[in-house]
């Protein structure tokens, strides 16, 4: 029941023949309640989707009108053009063979390969992997298609080895010259793979450029910068993010980032784009509900069957087991009917899903729905919901449905990849002559270049910047500890509580060491090692000049070399005193004696300053993971450069460890 005296509000719904159209009327409807003073600002306007895809649209659509829009969770902003190709190059950083990410990047408007170059492409990426030579194969189709599955059992055909090497195939003399262009590009980013994620992420989005194409078309950069702060977010996580790690994470929450979890929202005053899912516990004076349509908003399809998907939990052995359905028998009856039984489980939580959507208005709220959208050969219905709200509409408009998909291309010839010659492409002609003749231009002489200078200027006002933060930290409300911690954090909390806090308040960058690059370049060059697999053939090539040469001759010299480990690299997340903690082990070998594991924590520099409160996490993490006793596990400390083993007398128990983070957590 609505407070006493609170005014009624309204409902307005639409239905359109396309989404364009339905994406059109919804820009225009935010721009109308702002104009005409509806509203007292931007922020009381929110839009709310069923899908990540919807966002990325609206947001397309609304800041091409000068609106300012925020979309609110990573999902959405996964589907913005700009950071998918951010995502695609840290996906080919992390495997140069992943085919699908180069194509991405090769028919983006930046490089703009075109069909016919594309299947030369395939073709000789083929050839590379010692497939014979078909002259009279002129199908796109049956050329990509092989390079992307990687039929040949032998060696998968590799297009970023084609671009590197294109051969003489008859290329046109443009692609010859931008596949140059991008291998250059490409090589000296992996140069600096072994940074940390965030950095990496910075450097990738400096590299394309992509800041300056977005101001020349007149977006928002502020896309990119929330898209940092959220591989910034994970790196909070897990202290030892690896870039495989962040593309995992990125892809379980395009996939699964689904819940109810309330989003955090900013008070910038642009108009809140977000799925539904998120909004649950938030309000705004306006919402829009897009796409209201049948199998998009509900949707009746069912992810979580156990029976046919070997990802999902059992539910007999999830936590929540009394409130999900279970098979009673195992039989095609008592098969279909858990079927059933899911299907109406899914509506129930559509259902739930769809009260949060229309409980988030206070004074006005738009439903809308369409019937064609791109590549659909039958009109979409009109969902149960939109006929609910039609019925007590104060307003209600209804579009003619094509009898056929009007968005469609039919047979009438197109271009792609997609070139905007306009006014924005020609921007982005004049940016790139800018930068070009900046380039051409002589750099200054390096008598002028004082490095000493620039260093310590960097020292002094890094230092200043965190002397601020401290005095930030300690004359205002201390902030709240995030809900699970990394192993580094832990140990920062235990020996610097207030410089943890500060940095939880004003994050800071960090001047990153020799001695730091070497430990970075000497683990990564370690994996690799002990993967004992490259995606390229340069892949050794590249991880060597990473590595400093001492350490590495210090270590193949040591009694690690040769042995043969259980695990390396191993992510963990473990529960202690009712919180998560996470890290990442370095490598587990066989145990001696009453030993059954050994777990082996890398250490380029003196291991005398290491602290032995880590190597207690990671042992009891792997005893929990081997499902072991703690007692059964070894944990060592490796120097490499002396090739010394330091053993501490005696670590902690996982009470002691229990008790360490309850404490952490009191005085966070």
């Amino acid at each position: 029941m609505s407070p006493p005296g609170t005014p009624r509000a309204t409902i307005e719904v639409a239905e359109f023949d396309t989404w364009p159209q339905e994406v059109g009327w919804i820009a225009d409807r935010v721009v109308a309640e702002h104009d005409t003073g509806a509203v007292p600002g931007w922020s009381e306007i929110a839009v709310l989707a069923r899908r990540n895809a919807a966002v990325a649209a609206l947001y397309t659509e609304l800041t091409a009108r000068g609106v300012p829009a925020e979309i609110v969770g990573l999902g959405g902003l996964l589907e913005l053009p700009a950071v998918a190709e951010v995502v695609a190059t840290l996906r080919l950083l992390a495997d140069p063979a992943d085919n699908p990410a180069l194509v991405r990047l090769l028919t983006s408007p930046r490089w703009a390969i075109g069909l016919a170059d594309l299947e030369l492409v395939g073709r000789r990426a083929g050839h590379l992997a010692g497939r014979p030579q078909r002259p009279d194969d002129a199908s796109l189709e049956d050329a990509l298609a092989a390079v992307l599955a990687g039929q040949d059992p032998a060696r998968a055909p590799s297009l970023l080895e084609a671009i590197q090497s294109p051969g003489d195939l008859g290329f046109t003399a443009a692609a010859r010259q931008r596949f140059a262009d991008f291998a250059a590009e490409f090589a000296g980013l992996r140069r600096w793979a072994s940074e940390s994620v965030v950095d990496l992420t910075t450097r990738v989005i400096e590299a394309l450029g992509l800041e300056v194409e977005l101001l020349a078309e007149g977006g928002d950069p502020g896309q990119l910068a929330a898209f940092v702060q959220a591989v910034a977010g994970y790196s909070d996580i897990d202290g030892e993010a690896s870039l495989g790690g962040l593309l995992a994470w990125l892809e379980a929450e395009r996939e699964y980032g689904v819940g109810l979890e309330q989003a955090v929202v900013s008070d910038a005053d642009s108009v809140k784009l977000l799925t539904v899912h998120r909004a649950k516990g938030l309000e705004w004076d306006v919402v829009f509900l897009p796409a209201l349509a049948a199998d998009v908003f509900p949707t009746d399809r069912v992810t979580g069957n156990w029976l046919r998907n070997a990802a999902v939990v059992p539910h007999p052995l999830r936590g929540d087991a009394d409130a999900v359905p279970q098979l009673a028998e195992l039989s095609s009856p008592g098969v279909k009917e858990f079927a059933a039984a899911l299907t109406a489980d899914q509506r129930r939580a559509e259902d739930r899903l769809a009260y949060v959507g229309v409980t988030r208005a206070r004074r006005r709220l738009y439903g809308s729905s369409h019937a064609w959208d791109a590549a659909l050969a039958r009109p979409r219905r009109r969902s149960d919901y939109l006929a609910v709200l039609t019925k007590h509409a104060t307003s209600s408009e209804a579009s003619e449905v094509s009898g056929a998909n009007p968005l469609g291309l039919g047979e009438s010839a197109t271009r792609w990849p997609v070139v905007d010659d306009g006014p924005r492409w020609q921007r982005r002609r004049e940016a790139a002559a800018l930068v070009a003749e900046f380039a051409g231009s002589a750099p200054p002489p390096l008598a002028d270049l004082d490095l000493q200078r620039e260093v310590d200027d960097w020292r002094r006002w890094s230092g200043e910047l965190v002397a601020q933060a401290r005095h930030d930290a300690a004359t205002r409300r201390t902030p709240a500890l995030p809900p699970y911690l990394s192993v580094t954090g832990l140990s920062r909390i235990a020996h610097d509580l207030p410089g943890y806090l500060a940095d939880l308040v004003r994050p800071m960058p960090r001047l990153v060491g020799g001695e730091q690059r070497a430990g970075t370049g000497f683990h990564r060059w370690i994996e690799r090692r002990y993967a004992s697999q490259a995606a390229l053939a340069d892949d050794l090539e590249v991880g060597l000049t990473q590595v400093d040469e001492e350490l590495r001759k210090a270590f193949l010299a040591g009694p690690y070399a040769e042995a043969t480990p259980i695990a390396v690299e191993v992510p963990f997340t473990m529960e202690l005193a009712g919180r998560l903690v996470r890290g990442r082990i370095d490598a587990v070998f066989p145990g001696a004696g009453a030993h059954r594991f050994q777990v082996v924590d890398w250490k380029t520099g003196w291991a005398g300053r290491a602290d032995p409160l880590q190597l207690a996490y990671y042992r009891l993490a792997w005893a929990d993971l081997a499902g072991v006793d703690v007692s059964e596990v070894d944990a060592v400390f490796y120097e490499v450069p002396t090739a010394t083993v330091h053993r501490p007398a005696a670590l902690p128990d996982r009470g002691t460890l229990r008790a360490l983070v309850a404490g952490a957590f009191d005085q966070g």
